[in-house]
């Protein structure tokens, strides 16, 4: 028997979950340390705020909204459930931080909402938030902290909880009594989603699916490496469009038929193929989920947004304005079909279960704006901090300034890249509203800065640049003038020079003794290592091509490599095997390269949208390896 199951006089009702709710739930289970999908919402008070009264509104909210007293359940059945309790308490915490100045509160505060996030919450106990009242400061002014997990409530639902909650304070300040319009109840969209025809959503999208062999990568990060139970995800970055230039874009697309929502869109594909180097792009976009058919839906709350796949060709032939009106009908044509899981994507698209379709998200947030006065944080701004389980997600708030917000994966991505991005961002939207009769292909997307820095500084022949000694040689004549100097080191390991250029060379005659000729390709699956860097070396100086294969990267992804450079010969370590390998095993340190031994399938090469290799001269590493000595 389940310990933690609900007593039954407790219950109001149960019912299944939505699509996103399901997906969320699982992520939740898998990694529960995460903070995936744990929302917090910091708001200031005025000094004045009864907190008796605020109190009162709350306990109001939550008997008024079953979703407040809901919690979830899985143990021991077929399909997950939801659960609304009769009644639940209020979880509101009283702090009072008056002693501390401002930048020591605005550092309790940061400590608070880590430490709420650590907590997390236990998904089968209602209520699935928490409040905190936080008396700041000698002038007692009081944040307010929302923490609640996503599951609940998104965005549109939040905000009008929060105009409901101002509209009962205010009463109970008053002496009145709240008058709030009733709701439907969530178990009502719940109900609807079971009525729709499964075999029509499954038709639409399997044949916007068909073909897709993985996510379309960011393409300026690391790769991804196992995280499970870590706290991913930290990094924020936020840019403003200022209003002149909202204006431009709003001329844009009124003159062309379009919605912001569309620009921000056809944007940001550009953008990821121009980063990936695919012509056809796969994220995921945020949509309302909120069937126009259902009565009453616009004021319904609970979670009804979801993740759909957006699949976007960018031919660069093509002129941006008619291109732009195309992709905008079909995103039309998604709006009855927004109602599916994670798993049918997957499902549908032919992907392993184990893939993740999207690696970016793009969200653009049209719900309506809080009545909450004084819903600021300590900088004058809304302060809103939450976490999906993508690397990258990209927030677009429009108004009379557009606020671009990105929440991205601060071990995968750096800080100066995604800045960077957003700044391509801003400038590909710019060049659209500017030269809506452009190809995709020629839209800018560096601005005068970035673009005389790259062709003119970078470019600067006047520069000691590569001299015609191959880098090869380069090692050898460093390794005869400073033999004993430091190369590497790298987890306790170190290598001189010397020992760098003569296990290079070794390694270079064994693989030629193994059949290696010049122009081969050598494919490689090491961990970062010293071993890794020597391995490397020494194909260069056997005159072969180099093929990194990392395990990270998704199994069809890494077969078309495969299949694609055709390698001749694998260095691998036991562990660090790519699934698409297993079976094909070499020596770990590369001194016995093993031939395979039999021919991988062929197949087309160089498909559309499919990222080609290059093969790269020395001479064009010199100046890279310049620039990060110069560092």
């Amino acid at each position: 028997m389940n310990e933690n199951a609900p007593v039954a006089d407790d219950i109001e009702d149960i019912y299944g979950l939505s699509p996103m709710q399901v997906g969320m739930l699982l992520q939740t289970l898998l990694a529960p340390s995460s903070g995936a999908f744990f929302e917090q919402q910091v708001m200031t008070l005025d000094p004045a705020t009864s907190v008796p009264a605020f109190a009162r509104a709350w306990e109001g909210l939550m008997a008024h909204t079953p979703v407040l007293r809901t919690s979830f359940h899985w143990e021991d059945l077929e399909r997950p459930v939801q659960v609304v309790h009769r009644t639940a308490p209020l979880p509101l915490e009283l702090l009072d931080w008056s002693d501390a100045d401002p930048a020591q509160a605005e550092l309790r505060l940061a400590g608070h909402l880590l430490a709420e996030r650590t907590r997390g919450f236990r998904l089968d106990r209602a209520p699935l938030f928490r409040l905190s009242l936080i008396r700041v400061g000698p002038e007692a002014k009081i944040w307010f902290a929302w923490h609640f997990h996503h599951i609940l409530l998104d965005g549109w639902s939040g905000q009008m909880l929060m105009q409901e909650l101002a509209e009962r304070y205010a009463a109970h300040v008053r002496g009145k009594l709240p008058r709030i319009a009733a709701r439907r109840p969530y178990s009502d969209y719940i109900d609807w989603l079971g009525r729709q025809e499964p075999d029509a959503l499954e038709s639409f999208w399997r044949g916007r699916l068909g073909g897709i062999s993985g996510p379309t990568p960011f393409g300026i990060g690391e790769t991804p490496r196992c995280r499970a139970g870590q706290m991913p995800m930290n990094g924020v970055a936020t840019f403003v469009i200022p209003p002149a230039e909202v204006t431009e874009l709003r001329d844009f697309i009124r003159s062309q038929r379009l919605t912001m929502n569309t620009l921000v869109q056809g944007a940001w594909a550009i953008l990821l193929a121009r980063y990936s180097g695919e012509a056809e792009v796969l994220f995921g976009t945020v949509v309302s989920g909120r069937p126009p058919d259902l009565e009453g839906i616009s004021s319904m709350l609970g979670l009804f947004i979801n993740i759909l796949p957006t699949r976007i060709s960018t031919p660069a032939e093509r002129q941006v304005a008619s291109w732009l009106g195309e992709l905008q009908a079909r995103q039309m044509e998604t709006v009855p079909f927004q109602h599916l899981s994670m798993q049918q994507i997957r499902q549908w698209s032919g992907l392993s279960p184990d893939t993740d379709p999207f690696e970016t998200v793009l969200i653009f947030e049209n719900f309506p704006v809080s009545a909450v006065t004084g819903q600021t944080d300590a900088a004058g701004e809304p302060l809103y901090v939450g976490r999906t389980n993508v690397p990258l997600t990209v927030l677009v708030a429009p108004g009379d300034e557009m606020r671009i917000k990105l929440l991205y994966d601060d071990i995968r991505f750096s800080a100066p890249a995604i800045n960077r991005a957003v700044r391509h961002l801003r400038n590909l939207m710019l060049a659209i509203a500017r030269t809506p009769g452009a190809r995709l292909g020629s839209l800018e997307m560096l601005d005068d800065a970035e673009r005389r820095r790259i062709v003119h500084a970078w470019n600067d022949t006047a520069a000691p640049g590569y001299d015609g000694i191959p880098l090869m040689a380069r090692l050898a004549m460093q390794a005869a003038k400073t033999p004993e100097s430091l190369a590497f080191c790298e987890g306790g390991v170190q290598r001189s020079f010397a020992e760098v250029d003569r296990h290079s060379s070794r390694l270079a005659d064994a693989l030629a003794r193994q059949g290696v000729v010049p122009g081969g390709v050598v494919a490689v699956s090491l961990p970062p290592s010293v071993d890794a860097v020597e391995c490397f070396l020494a194909i260069l100086k056997a005159r072969a091509v180099y093929l990194p294969l990392d395990p990270a990267y998704p199994q069809d992804r890494l077969l078309y490599m495969i299949d694609d450079a055709q390698p001749d010969f694998l260095i691998a370590e036991d562990g660090f095997l790519p699934g698409a390998l297993e079976g094909r095993r070499s020596d770990p340190r590369g001194l016995a390269a093993a031939r395979h031994a039999a021919p991988l399938p062929k197949r087309a090469r160089g498909g559309r949208g499919r990222r080609r290799g290059a093969r790269q001269p020395l001479g064009g590493l010199w100046r890279p390896l310049q620039r990060l000595a110069g560092r």
